[in-house]
């Protein structure tokens, strides 16, 4: 029995020994891991880590220490089974806290790196504050600039206001001026024909100046003044004060004889002022610049018509036909005459006006070509302006390209290209010209006359036609 009881206690010491050895066996690797712990502890901020989460890792530490103390000291496993359960106890709460260590150290180790992934965030959000703050500056630095370019347009548009009204207190000075004049002037007034259906206006007296203007003044009218003298021009015209509007048009156009809507506003202000016959000139001069304006063949036709030029006035009213084969009113405008109306027919189809790129790009494409007649390099001038010609079908265009062609030896092909141009613009007087002077090279001296009649007839004033006949 004695022995029994001796053996069974051998057996327990044992295995209390057994588990205390393989305790001990864990200590190293619990303090290495509390070392890294402390470490990581030491190498993150505090904002990093959680209040909770901190207190758990000092309490893992307290409780390593704790181990170590109870290991420096040499406390030892009792005998027995109460000291056999208290070292596996303590067995396993070792493992536990190692446990623990490892599962904090993941956790704190992930704060961390979200710790600094905000850092970097927050560093990129102060990078575009500031970039942002920036651009704000520039953006008030503009504002600035075009307040201070606002007021100095502000001020020129007052200057300019000023000195239209300047003008304008000039020009009423001396159209007042100019009709007191009239009024006391011996010699009986010029008047329209007695045939003429159009009667001068009894509050408006014709213009002493009895021809077109001519360009004969040096250089060119400041901008700001001929802007003012237009509007005046219109508002005299507006409130039919018809010998004040030829005046300032006729002014303006001594000045600007190449633009084709103030000749026609001109024109409109003679017939109005009773000045058919300078009149009838000035329309002609518009449609020479611009032959395709259908609107300034209308009243031209309507004009020759009241003067009894029946005629003309159909030989207009057909060119403007040519030109918009479905305008009413000039479809009526001939019918009215008892002539046959033309057949409805489609015309090639042009191209809007261009603008802004488009139109920059014409105008150098036109420069080059210009640039290639300077040069005398006909062939090439040629080419350039058929695929102008091709592009835009204008007959201005068409005009300039068979004169290429005629300076280049090739009269067949000029001659094709004038008739052409006048396909697109029969009322133009120049093409008419031009027509006749290839004629006359190929030896078509009857062809050349008729183009040189009709280049008169739709063109009184031009003078190479004149000499030409």
């Amino acid at each position: 029995m004695t022995k029994q009881i001796h053996s069974d206690r051998g057996r327990t010491s044992a295995k209390s020994g057994s588990n205390a050895s393989d305790a001990l066996e864990i200590l190293p690797a619990i303090d290495a891991s509390a070392e890294k712990l402390r470490a990581t502890l030491k190498s993150v901020s505090g904002d990093a880590v959680p209040p909770a989460l901190r207190r758990s890792i000092h309490n893992l530490l307290k409780s390593i220490a704790a181990a170590d103390l109870s290991e420096a000291t040499g406390r030892t496993v009792s005998a027995g089974d109460a000291t056999t359960e208290r070292s596996a106890e303590h067995a396993r709460r070792i493992a536990r806290l190692v446990e623990e260590n490892l599962e904090l150290e993941q956790e704190l180790q992930a704060n961390a790196a979200r710790h600094r992934s905000q850092l970097t965030l927050q560093g990129a959000t102060t990078r575009a504050e500031l970039d942002l703050k920036a651009e704000l500056g520039s953006e008030r630095e503009r504002r600035k600039a075009l307040e201070v370019l606002r007021i100095e347009h502000l001020n020129r548009i007052a200057q300019l206001v000023n000195e239209r009204t300047d003008l304008e207190n000039e020009l009423q000075a001396n159209a007042a001026r100019h009709r007191k004049q009239l009024a006391s002037a011996p010699s009986k007034e010029s008047r329209p024909e007695p045939s003429q259906p159009l009667a001068t206006p009894a509050a408006s007296p014709i213009a002493a100046e009895e021809d077109l203007p001519q360009f004969t003044r040096q250089g060119r009218l400041d901008p700001a003044k001929a802007r003012s003298m237009q509007i005046a021009a219109r508002e005299a015209f507006k409130a039919a004060r018809w010998s004040d509007a030829v005046l300032l048009y006729r002014a303006y156009l001594s000045y600007h004889p190449r633009r084709a809507a103030p000749w026609k506003q001109f024109a409109h202000a003679l017939k109005e002022n009773g000045q058919t016959a300078l009149a009838e000139r000035a329309y002609f001069r518009s449609l020479a610049i611009d032959p395709s304006d259908v609107d300034t063949a209308l009243h031209l036709g309507h004009l020759l018509k009241n003067r009894g030029k029946t005629d003309l006035a159909v030989e207009v009213f057909m060119g403007g036909l040519k030109v918009r084969p479905d305008h009413v009113e000039l479809r009526h405008s001939l019918g009215d005459l008892g002539r046959p109306l033309p057949e409805l027919t489609t015309r090639p189809s042009t191209q809007p006006t261009p603008t802004g790129f488009q139109a920059w790009l014409l105008r150098q494409k036109i420069v080059q070509a210009q640039k290639s007649v300077k040069a005398r390099r006909w062939r090439e001038a040629a080419e350039r302006y058929r695929k102008l010609a091709d592009q835009r079908q204008d007959g201005r265009l068409v005009v300039q390209y068979g004169h290429a062609l005629k300076e280049s030896g090739d009269l067949a092909g000029a001659e094709q290209a004038y008739r052409r141009a006048l396909d697109l613009i029969p009322l133009s007087s120049d093409a008419w010209l031009q027509l006749g002077h290839a004629l006359k090279l190929k030896g078509d001296l009857a062809g050349a006359l008729n183009a040189y009649n009709t280049a008169v007839r739709l063109g009184p004033d031009n003078a190479d036609a004149l000499r030409e006949i």
